[in-house]
């Protein structure tokens, strides 16, 4: 999926061993009971969810909606740059040049990463982040994207692959746009959500850490993007480190939503005592409000004036979780593709550019240790302290669901008296006792809910406000409901032995009707068996890569050691595992049927991986719209 979000200034560089000593996902994850002295983790890396949305919708699907004949479609721009305009006509800001991050990569680690045919310069990757507040006035939608829209595309695909927040359900949904490209019909469908999160296991975007050099920060990648004399979407070639601290913090902040819905849900929660668990939310809303008021109004105010002993929603995390949270890593190492890319490549270039890619490493683009499929270990596991720190960040988290015009209109409302925004917060506290409003219940904070609330305690008229109410909009699609139409239930037949196994373990990833990563699983029985005699070298190569040490690997070993946790299996105990020991000989008998009895499939691995046989060619019709690709 969209390789963009966070990073960690002073974080290192470390590279992550696959030991079950090294990393809490070696093992299979178990229910974590209060007792435990294993910290569970704010969102389950091996468990992403539905593909489909539990309730709501994405932000992104509100923003391309549009009302026609009383019925809502979608209507999705094209070309890029008027899909970036879209966005910004959204967040109604004189500041439109700075509302979005854009940034350009061309030798990334996405899916999509190969489909450029070598050409990574002509056709970089293209990824986009809302990093700032809509100047809303009331009566506007007052669509909140900050910190919760990324983009990312790739001409040669015509995808767009977008992940954006969904406020009813209080998590990120993962969905793909097909068919993106002059004279085509774009479709919008929401992605195959455990392919997605073997990279974003923080369910959420994920980004590398400094200095980006991957990106055209690095003057070299800019270089080499001038010397292609193209206009790249309107993106700026030259970018400054400002703006990708600027993007880093965006995806930072995004990471930090799932931790503050763990905490209004099943923090504040006390089964049997309602009463309790919706004061627990109404009391950390008041230290929110005002700490929120103080910092973005700028008013005299201390979030800790009033109180010396810990409050109660502290309190109740550290009795659920005695022994703290596991909180995501967003977190992927930094790389430099100039290692890996060869002068060659880029003919006519000039002196200057020429030396830009000095020292490559041969045989494969993209080392193994670099992919964002290994597990990472915590960001931290986050104790919930009783310091002032403790109070600051989590008010802080929380604060960021509110827009300058919320607080600004409510502080307007409450005619400024922080007293009487208190006793308004505690009446919606009394009303989702009564089962007047759900504002304070068991559900995802929505900031929509809870505003309206407020408004009724306070006498104001009614707002219209996004991102809730999703009726008549477009039935939702994933990739389930794409594969049955364009298949047919006929043709998907049930796979048997080897083929049965590979369907297992790879299934997840290349089944699917997406050629990133090549769905070699797709189809009927007779095309995959064509699909895996084409695709058997890289096939055999990833399998071998669990026999080398990470720093040797060419590439990812596959299949990706978070799917392997999926099955219960760790990655110690896979390269063990009879099932590898199957799937290799089958790739073996593979190769050797179509290069002869006497090849040794060992060769391959002493062979650049990018210039073994691509896995899948595309259709005609795709390589029109797409441009050849490697597998």
């Amino acid at each position: 999926m969209t390789t963009v979000c966070v990073s960690g200034c002073g974080r290192q560089d470390a590279e992550l061993s696959y030991s079950t000593a090294a990393t809490p996902y070696a093992e299979p994850t178990t229910p974590v009971s209060r007792d435990s002295a294993v910290p569970p983790w704010v969102v389950d890396p091996i468990e992403p969810g539905t593909n489909l949305p539990p309730i709501g919708r994405s932000l992104f699907d509100f923003l391309i909606t549009k009302n026609v004949s009383r019925k809502k479609v979608y209507d999705i721009p094209f070309p890029f740059p008027a899909l970036a305009a879209r966005i910004e006509s959204q967040l109604h800001s004189e500041r439109t040049a700075s509302a979005l991050k854009r940034l350009l990569i061309p030798v990334n680690r996405s899916l999509q990463r190969r489909a450029g045919d070598g050409a990574f310069f002509t056709y970089p990757r293209a990824v986009l982040a809302v990093d700032t507040e809509a100047d809303s006035t009331l009566g506007l939608s007052g669509m909140h994207l900050k910190d919760r829209l990324f983009v990312g595309y790739h001409e040669k695909t015509a995808v767009l692959e977008i992940i954006s927040y969904n406020e009813a359900a209080g998590r990120f949904e993962f969905q793909i746009v097909d068919d993106y490209r002059a004279g085509g019909t774009p479709t919008v469908r929401y992605a195959n959500r455990a392919l997605c999160t073997a990279c974003h296991q923080n369910q959420s975007p994920i980004f590398s850490r400094p200095m980006w050099d991957e990106t055209n920060v690095n003057p070299k990648i800019a270089a080499l993007l001038v010397h292609q004399r193209r206009q790249y979407h309107g993106f700026p070639v030259r970018q400054g480190v400002g703006v990708l601290q600027a993007f880093d913090d965006a995806t930072d902040r995004a990471n930090e939503i799932s931790l503050a819905q763990l905490l209004w849900r099943e923090g504040c929660e006390q089964a049997g005592r309602p009463e309790q668990s919706i004061s627990c939310r109404a009391e950390l809303i008041e230290w929110v409000l005002r700490y929120a008021l103080s910092k973005k109004l700028g008013q005299d105010r201390q979030a800790s004036e009033d109180s010396v002993e810990p409050p109660s929603f502290l309190v109740a995390w550290r009795a659920h979780w005695p022994h703290g949270l596991a909180i995501p890593n967003p977190d992927i190492p930094n790389r430099n593709p100039f290692r890996y890319v060869a002068v060659s490549e880029f003919p006519g270039l000039s002196e200057v550019e020429a030396t830009a890619l000095e020292g490559r490493e041969p045989r494969s683009l993209f080392r193994g240790p670099h992919e964002p499929t290994l597990p990472r270990e915590p960001l931290e596991v986050w104790t919930v302290p009783y310091t002032p720190q403790t109070i600051e960040r989590v008010l802080s988290t929380f604060a960021q669901f509110f827009t300058k015009a919320d607080l600004h209109r409510l502080n307007r409302l409450a005619h400024r008296q922080p007293e009487r925004l208190k006793q308004m917060v505690r009446a919606v506290a009394q009303n989702t006792l009564m089962g007047r409003t759900d504002a304070f219940a068991n559900q995802p904070f929505r900031r929509v809910t809870l505003l309206a609330a407020l408004d009724r305690q306070l006498g104001a008229p009614v707002t219209l406000r996004c991102c809730l109410d999703d009726r008549d909009m477009p039935p939702p699609v994933d990739d389930e409901v794409a594969s049955h139409h364009s298949t047919g239930a006929a043709s998907e037949a049930s796979l048997t032995g080897e083929h049965n196994l590979l369907h297992r373990y790879c299934g997840a990833c290349h089944h699917g009707t997406d050629s990133f990563p090549p769905n070699f699983l797709h189809g009927s029985p007779t095309e995959v068996e064509a699909n895996l005699e084409q695709c058997a070298d890289r096939i055999f190569v990833r399998l071998s890569m669990w026999d080398m040490a990470g720093p040797e690997q060419l590439e990812a070993p596959m299949p990706p050691a978070m799917h392997l946790l999926h099955h219960r299996i760790s990655p110690d105990e896979w390269k063990r595992h009879p099932d590898l020991q199957t799937l290799r000989k089958a790739a073996v008998v593979a190769i050797q049927q179509k290069r002869g009895v006497t090849f040794l499939p060992e060769n391959l691995l002493r062979q650049d991986y990018d210039t073994l046989p691509a896995c899948l060619p595309l259709s005609h019709e795709s390589t029109e719209a797409m441009g050849a690709h490697h597998g």
